[in-house]
């Protein structure tokens, strides 16, 4: 066992809890003063700040906000730590101490619910045991794996990912808001940054095997920490101890290594993120060298690093690990595809549709020495929501959304049925287990709708939505509680079309992509009425359309079906339509922003009542207004409704009714009055026969009879009664309706800015 360093020297972490080991010689502290103490009144609020979310027709996702709410605010652990206040969230009821490895997984999360202290704090109270550990040149640079108010220190040896973990948590705070900054502040006499990167050096010098480059623990069932021995000290790694690599440890290791290379480019040691590059590669080369099984489809749970023989076939065995090795990225497109294959398999042959099952088939009765790993129960074939997270959030990123959403909705099913939020769940008996209030689960499901359905990363000053909704409409409110970036966006969906309508708080705005039906070959992408990419993106079982950059506030991203050589085919939809005006340059009418412009000019009589758009957007009176050849358009919230704009008052107000009169016989408006209309029996009729007529033309103000035309003026339109052919079809008799948006442009009332072409479909550089 040589190849295998320090391990006839391993470390009990009963010793060190108990400071009693021979390394330390007394110098280990096992507490502080005050710390079983009450803890100081909090200055940060102690309860999960507000989000919220909406899936149509499935209000069980709708049920979880509450309970996630309640669970982690119940889990909420605050007390006076080596480095002042700490704050962070226990696992559950059963769990007094903040562990390094449930934290790391709802840490991105929290930073969407708690004080960014809810990670600094840990963090920094985590890296400050290195002081402890540094004391034997073995342990140099090993964190806790968990910190208490009672103020103990315990380390499971028999698992190799508690600092990866304590990275992956200060990764989120860096990326969340923290930056190069704080990653140079001081715990004690060292940065963050350098305790981190010495965390990684001891995993890297004390954890890997020689031989295979691969990461090595106890024999544990994959991701567990209870080792095949049990005994006195079942997460202790002692001499004798069966030795593996598992597929778990890989794959946070690739993920910590690939952080830290961001990490340190960020603070300028260019060095130090190549070298974690380089050794990120190395993980993942030794990892599909002796971990994965071409003849399987997957990887193996783990490879035996020390002499031990089983009685079964443990190749069989499909542990969670690899759904870890999915999400983190460890596994490549082919590998993650066949990985979710094999995942949902196991499932069905142990009978359940969730995911999170922590491997199966078991191990068979008297594998390990413990109580608790029988067949099906606990780490040995339990169902556990709190890695169905971490699945689910996987199968969202990784492309395979339909499964992803139907997990997501069988868990969510399970907890608006039980009413519980459980640590664990055994098949046989149907029962949840454990912690019935389960942090770690209501973190990890939390963030698989905010970042895996919803789509939604947000860092110091950007924000990144990747929305999964497909066809279903939504809503989804967060904010960073370190950088202030907030982001709420509905979304709504149609025949041919989706629409996202955002509203963000992001200094440097954001991008958006949308993943399209099944059925969709091809689309456009229009920001605000204007196209801006067009082409679909395949993700494993996704399409998805390209990413769009957005500007900071509201904004609508919107996606229309388009044919797979055509996109002007685009161009007619249920959602709007594009006017071209100089080949594929003109102006969008649509439904952006829940403004149902498009809907309602079809509902008006569309282009043969209103002739064609003659301008973009523009706010009117504090209204959504848009110009077409026969009026200005505006979305009234009062009415409901899609009205026309007084334009001809207006363009009296502009002192334009001479111009009116000069160039297009329409008289200066005098008092509004329907009798007005007794001038003309035509008009009249015309006017009287429109129902809306007070919506659409106003108010009659003035009537002139003209020797080849009678004119009526009302507020909102002007209606010519001919009596001569005039060329272009009308003849004597004939009542139309006038122009008067173009008027409007002509006399220059309408925004400049709004009647700048748009594209119909994107430039070719786009």
């Amino acid at each position: 066992m040589s190849r295998v360093p320090g391990l006839s020297r391993s470390l009990s972490r009963r010793s060190l809890i108990a400071a009693s080991a021979s390394l330390f010689s007394g110098m280990f502290v096992p507490s502080i003063a005050g710390a079983n103490e009450p803890p100081p009144a909090p200055s940060i609020a102690t309860t999960a700040q507000p989000f919220d979310w909406h899936v149509a027709s499935h209000p069980e996702i709708q049920g979880m906000v509450d309970r996630i709410s309640n669970v982690l605010s119940f889990n909420v652990n605050a007390f006076k730590g080596r480095l002042g206040q700490v704050y962070g969230i226990n696992a559950g009821k059963l769990y007094p101490q903040v562990f390094a490895r449930d934290l790391a997984t709802i840490s991105e999360f929290i930073g969407y619910t708690f004080d960014p202290a809810f990670q600094r704090t840990p963090v920094e109270e985590f890296l400050w045991t290195q002081d402890v550990f540094n004391r034997s040149e073995e342990t140099r640079g090993a964190v806790a794996a968990t910190v208490s108010p009672a103020g103990e220190l315990d380390k499971a040896t028999a698992v190799s990912d508690e600092e990866t973990s304590v990275i992956e948590i200060a990764y989120q705070h860096f990326r969340m808001g923290g930056g190069a900054d704080w990653l140079g502040t001081y715990v004690g006499d060292k940065t963050v940054l350098a305790r981190l990167n010495d965390s990684v050096e001891y995993v890297l010098r004390a954890r890997r095997d020689s031989e295979t480059g691969l990461i090595y623990r106890a024999h544990t069932s994959d991701w567990g920490d209870v080792k095949l021995e049990g005994g006195q000290f079942p997460t202790d790694l002692l001499p004798g101890d069966a030795v593996t690599a598992s597929i778990f440890d890989q794959a946070l290791t690739f993920r910590a290594l690939g952080q830290l290379v961001e990490m340190n480019t960020a603070a300028g040691d260019e060095e130090a993120a190549s070298r974690y590059s380089s050794v990120q590669g190395e993980i993942r080369a030794s990892t599909d060298e002796h971990l994965w099984s071409y003849s399987l489809g997957r990887y193996v749970i783990h490879k035996h690093l020390s002499p031990l023989h089983h009685s079964f076939d443990e190749s069989a065995i499909v542990s969670f690990g690899n759904a870890v090795a999915v999400q983190t990225g460890l596994a490549v497109e082919s590998q993650a595809r066949s990985i979710l294959e094999k995942l949902e398999e196991a499932a069905r042959v142990a009978g359940t549709r969730r995911a999170g099952l922590s491997l199966w088939p078991p191990y068979p009765d008297g594998t390990f020495n413990h109580p608790n790993m029988g067949p099906a129960n606990y780490q040995n074939g339990g169902v556990w929501d709190w890695w169905a997270g971490v699945q689910i959030l996987g199968e969202f990123e990784r492309g395979a959304s339909g499964m992803a959403l139907a997990h997501l909705l069988e868990a969510a099913r399970h907890w608006s049925a039980s009413g519980l939020v459980p640590e664990w769940f055994h098949i046989p008996t149907g029962t949840d287990q454990g912690s019935l209030e389960f942090g770690g689960a209501a973190g990890t499901l939390g963030q698989a709708v905010v970042r895996g359905l919803f789509g939604i990363q947000t860092t110091g000053r950007a924000y990144e939505i990747a929305g999964r909704l497909g066809a279903l409409s939504g809503s989804v409110t967060i904010r960073n509680q370190q950088s202030g970036v907030a982001v709420s966006y509905t979304q709504r969906s149609g025949n041919g079309w989706l629409a996202m309508d955002i509203n963000a708080t992001a200094p440097d705005g954001g991008s958006v992509s949308l993943l399209v039906p099944d059925d969709w070959s091809n689309a456009v992408v229009l920001v605000d009425d204007r196209a801006v990419a067009a082409g679909l993106i395949d993700v494993m079982y996704d399409s998805v359309t390209p990413k769009v950059q957005v500007a900071d506030g509201v904004h609508t991203v919107t996606a229309l079906r388009a044919d797979v050589d055509s996109a002007s085919s685009a161009w007619t939809s249920d959602y709007g339509r594009f006017f071209p005006v100089d080949g594929e340059l003109g102006y969008w009418m649509t439904d952006a922003s829940g403004v149902p412009l498009w809907s309602g000019y079809s509902a008006l009589g569309g282009e043969l009542a209103l002739g064609p758009a003659l301008s973009g957007r523009f706010i009117m009176d504090g209204l959504v207004s848009q110009a077409v050849h026969g009026g200005v358009l505006q979305w009234s919230p009062e009415q409901g409704a899609v009205v026309t704009a007084p334009i001809l008052n207006k363009l009296s107000e502009a002192g334009h009714d001479g111009w009116l009169e000069e160039n297009h016989g329409i008289p200066e408006a005098g008092e509004p009055d329907l009798a007005i209309l007794d001038n003309d029996a035509a008009i009249k009729n015309r006017f009287l026969g429109e129902a809306n007529w007070r919506r659409i033309f106003g108010m009659p103000v003035a009537f002139v009879d003209h020797p080849h035309v009678a004119i009526l003026r009302a507020e909102n339109q002007a209606f010519q009664h001919w009596k001569i052919e005039t060329g272009w079809g009308a003849g004597p008799g004939h009542v139309s309706t006038m122009n008067v948006g173009s008027m409007a442009v002509e006399a220059g009332i309408i925004p400049s800015e709004s009647l700048e072409l748009a594209r119909g479909t994107p430039a070719s550089d786009e």
